[in-house]
Formats: C-alpha cells, sequence, structure tokens
C-alpha cells in the first residue's frame, strides 16, 4: 500500500462558502460606502463655499475695499472687481472662482439674486450687503451655506443627514 500524502487547497465548500461570506459583507458595506461618498463629496463643497466666503469678508477688512460676490447655479466668485462674473470664462476673479462641477453628482442652487455689483463684503465691520444663502443637493441631502448681514457665514443641513454639519434652525 502506498503512502498518504496530505493535500493542499480547499474543498468546493469551502470555497462557496467563502464566497457566501464575501458577497454579504460587501451587500452591507457599498451601501454604506456610497453613503459616506456622498456626505463627503456634498460636506466638500459646502465647506469650500463656507471658506471663500469667509476669505472674502477677511479680504475685504484686510484690503479696506469692498468684496464682490458673483453666484450662479454653476459657480460662485469673490472678487475685487464688480464686473466679475462667475460664469464667464474671460472674466478674472481675482479672490475665488469655484465651479460647482468639481463636485460630481451636486448641484447649487442660489438666492444670490441682485447684481453682482450690489452683492459685497463692507470693509468697515465685514458686513454683507444683503441675506444670501447658497444651497447644495445631491441625493435627497440639502445643505445650505448662509451669509446673514451682519457677515456672518455658517453652513447647515436643510434636508437628510450629513454628520458634522449642524441642521438649519
Amino acid at each position: 500500500m502506498k503512502p498518504y500524502k496530505s493535500q493542499f487547497g480547499f474543498t468546493i465548500i469551502e470555497l462557496m462558502i467563502a464566497l457566501g461570506i464575501l458577497g454579504i459583507l460587501t451587500s452591507i458595506g457599498l451601501p454604506l460606502l456610497t453613503n459616506f461618498r456622498d456626505n463627503a463629496t456634498i460636506k466638500g463643497a459646502a465647506e469650500t463655499a463656507l471658506q471663500t466666503l469667509n476669505n472674502a469678508k477677511f479680504e475685504s477688512i484686510k484690503r479696506n475695499e469692498r468684496i464682490y460676490i458673483s453666484a450662479s447655479t454653476t459657480c460662485y466668485a469673490a472678487s475685487t472687481l464688480p464686473t466679475c462674473n462667475c460664469t464667464d470664462a474671460t472674466t478674472t476673479c481675482d479672490i475665488a472662482k469655484k465651479i460647482i462641477s468639481d463636485y460630481p453628482e451636486t448641484t447649487q442652487a442660489t438666492t444670490l439674486t441682485a447684481s453682482a455689483t450690489t452683492q459685497f463684503f463692507e470693509p468697515r465691520n465685514g458686513s454683507f450687503s444683503t441675506s444670501s444663502t447658497i444651497t447644495f443637493t445631491k441625493k435627497g441631502k440639502i445643505v445650505e451655506v448662509q451669509l446673514n448681514s451682519t457677515g456672518r457665514v455658517r453652513e447647515c443641513v436643510k434636508a437628510g443627514s450629513v454628520p458634522g454639519i449642524p441642521e438649519c434652525s
């Protein structure tokens, strides 16, 4: 009789069990990963707008001149020039110019409805000409960047849940 040689490898049953466990873990983890990505995208868009507006406010005070804000449904910009228009590729905006397409599947709405020459930060005290809102939406989540007439800029969640951003009151 020949001596028994040990076999190396997995049986088909062991492979099927391993694949079944992998499938269950993937079906649990994939929606969580998608939700995490969506939250990170909308939070990044809102925080960039928040930082841009705060920077424009501080630049207004530092330079002792008005900083004009221009916004549309696709972009927003800050500039010392009242002619800065974020939708026009030929205009120069010397403080900031952000395009919403940098954030996939995110849409932007704005209440900056007056012309760019009337939307500005006042250099004397950092106040803003009128209360305004930039709203970002992605898959049922709505995050607002609110700018009041005293110059306070804040972000809050209007609908859905985005960790790290408080709900709007």
